[in-house]
């Protein structure tokens, strides 16, 4: 219901528009005359939203464009939100927590009260302007959905298995925004045996033109008791879906804020559960992996099916591999659907039906699935691949032929990362801890003997040089003192690097040496020159500084642009101190081998025929394609 009324107690001369829940849950509002231009002189009008009891209020605005003055910065008119009152009323005592004026794109989208009652109060001045005022949705929602599932004490949330075996947490104030220098913890402890699976289902913190290792605002995943425990994610900025799996019975998890700018935060589910091969499984041709019996099923997290026990108790199970009889396929090696953990095995091989024995059958398709823990990457690589296909190897169509399909999980998304129909796949690398291979026969193989893949469950991301740092998720230090000089990589080299990965490489030098730095090969695609590897244009690229925690006042980015089979690499750069650091990070867009570098430590004396500057960069040279694959690149594009 809404009411056109005058406020009685409240500021002077108010008129008041009131939107009270009596059992809806939603409605729109509006200013004055929009959309039209709004008139001036209107010293208070106030927008007031009740809620019964157990709600809040949430405002969403789809239009917005209030009068402002740039010069000083400043309103001139306003709209002020008063966000944390107990009852509907505000006077000049009250403190608004925000006020807002400019265009939609200047101001937060979503608000959220903490009480039952959300008041807005607009305000124009004498001033005529052609301004269209604001539109939005309001909706009551209930209170409860926003509670931990248990009370922190001092800045800690503290969950234990043996109190409930799921539940939900968040970052503080949510749904409202975090509040500045905020520090808070969540420490989970499972029984023996068990692991804690995480789920953030939205990410949102300050966006900042920063990396997680320099963002003040993050979510830090260790590991382990407390900060000390190895680092196994980190977050900053925006994510859905997000998840993590600790390797022991322990996670900690520290969510951090500075006191520049604050956002919604984050909102999460937790799980206590553990995978085991369920030996008893129904006759039929199905192999469960079930979790813990305690838990119910997830249908948020993944799809969960359930199967009948001996004693009619339903298990939920959330890794069901259907696996096909050989008699159905009329072959000797057909258990061709397989789920791989890495509590099993760290590393193995898969193959496709009848490989190295007999002709694959036809009309096959088999699902390899991999789940690790922690920070674990799955990396797979085909030392023997022999498909069917009606093509030739220059022709870049799969339509018709048996394939070989790679998908990524991204921010819980299954996306395709690369299919194949030729007899060259390079070395693959999962962007988290799941990764799943089709193989899909359409026709009888006609003497194509299938293939063979080697995988392995990694936590160094395939980086084999350094020694890997515990308090970032992808880092590694080279120091003076271990080797003068040395190789470093990206992630999984000499295969695709994969996408969406943050690697960090930090260079000490000994006192009055300089890092060297120099790349034999480069392919790191994104829109370099004028673009200069802009993450907003979804491009991958290597970054330096002469800084390790604080951005650096010149940070320098590189990429390739990969037209007609070129590439723009850095020829040298050279530190100014005797500390250097090198980021590498990939967008969910873009492929690519990634790089070859070497270092060396050298005297500040010894200096450099091109310059010493900092980060003296030489002027970019083209050079050629960093394999020569012709037939793959092609099927990637």
């Amino acid at each position: 219901m809404r009411l056109l009324i005058a406020c009685l107690n409240l500021f002077l001369g108010c008129v008041c528009v009131v939107y009270e829940s009596s059992g809806r849950t939603s409605g729109v509002f509006t200013s004055p005359d929009f959309p039209q231009y709004y008139p001036p002189n209107m010293l208070c009008v106030l927008y007031q939203f009740i809620g019964d009891l157990n709600e809040i209020v949430e405002l969403s605005f789809s239009a917005f464009d209030l009068s402002i003055e740039l010069s000083p910065y400043r309103c001139r008119d306003y709209l002020r939100l008063y966000m944390d009152l107990k009852r509907p009323e505000v006077n000049e005592r009250d403190f608004w927590n925000y006020e807002l004026c400019g265009n939609i794109s200047m101001i937060q989208k979503v608000y959220y009260s903490s009480q039952r009652v959300f008041v807005m109060e607009f305000h124009t001045s004498s001033y005529q302007s052609n301004h269209t005022g604001f539109s939005g949705k309001f909706t009551f929602r209930n209170k409860d959905q926003y509670e931990s599932s248990v009370k922190k004490i001092g800045n800690l949330y503290s969950f234990d298995s043996t109190v409930a075996m799921k539940g939900k947490f968040f970052s503080p104030r949510y749904p409202q925004n975090y509040p500045p220098k905020a520090d808070f913890h969540y420490l989970f402890h499972a029984r023996r045996k068990e692991r804690v699976k995480v789920v953030f289902r939205n990410i949102h913190l300050h966006n900042s033109d920063c990396t997680c290792s320099n963002c003040q605002d993050k979510i830090t995943v260790h590991d382990g008791h407390n900060q000390s425990g190895v680092v196994i994610a980190e977050y900053c900025r925006t994510h859905n879906n997000q998840s993590i799996v600790s390797t022991s019975n322990v996670l900690f998890i520290r969510f951090q804020s500075d006191e520049v700018k604050q956002a919604q935060g984050f909102s999460a589910t937790y799980k206590f559960e553990y995978y085991k091969l369920n030996t008893e499984a129904p006759s039929s041709s199905t192999a469960v992996f079930t979790t813990s019996t305690s838990v119910e099923p997830d249908t948020s997290v993944a799809p969960v099916t359930t199967h009948a026990t001996d004693s009619g108790t339903m298990l939920p199970t959330t890794f069901v591999a259907t696996t096909i009889m050989p008699n159905e396929l009329n072959c000797t090696n057909c258990y061709c659907n397989k789920v791989v953990l890495s509590i099993e095995a760290k590393n193995g091989t898969i193959n496709s039906p009848n490989y190295s024995k007999e002709n694959y059958p036809a009309d096959v398709v088999c699902n390899y699935t991999f789940h690790g823990e922690g920070k674990e990457r799955i990396q797979i690589s085909f030392p023997d691949v022999e498909l069917y296909s009606p093509y030739s190897d220059s022709d870049t169509s799969c339509e018709e032929a048996d394939t070989i399909t790679a998908y990524n999980y991204i921010n819980g998304k299954e996306t395709i990362l690369f299919q194949w129909c030729t007899a060259m796949i390079p070395m693959l690398m999962s962007s988290s801890a799941e990764m799943k291979i089709t193989f899909r026969s359409r026709a009888a193989s006609r003497g194509a003997r299938g293939f063979k893949a080697e995988y392995a469950f990694v936590t160094d991301f395939g980086i084999k040089t350094g020694t890997q740092e515990t308090d970032t998720v992808c880092g590694f230090t080279y120091t003076s003192e271990a080797s003068k000089n040395g190789t470093f990589t990206s992630p999984n080299w000499p295969g695709l690097y994969p996408k969406n990965t943050l690697c960090y490489y930090h260079f000490y030098g000994m006192k009055n040496e300089r890092v060297h730095l120099t790349f034999s090969q480069f392919d790191v695609k994104g829109i370099p020159n004028y673009y200069k590897c802009a993450d907003s244009l979804g491009s991958d690229y290597v970054e330096f500084s002469n800084y390790k925690k604080t951005p650096g006042k010149k940070r320098l980015r590189y990429c390739t642009d990969g037209r007609h089979g070129n590439n723009w690499r850095p020829k040298k750069i050279i530190s100014v101190g005797t500390f250097f650091k090198a980021t590498f990070k990939s967008s969910s867009q873009n492929y690519g081998f990634g790089f070859y570098g070497h270092y060396e430590f050298m005297p500040e004396s010894q200096k450099s025929t091109s310059g010493s500057s900092a980060c003296s960069l030489n002027r970019p040279v083209v050079f050629l394609t960093l394999f020569m694959i012709a037939n793959i690149i092609s099927v990637m594009h």
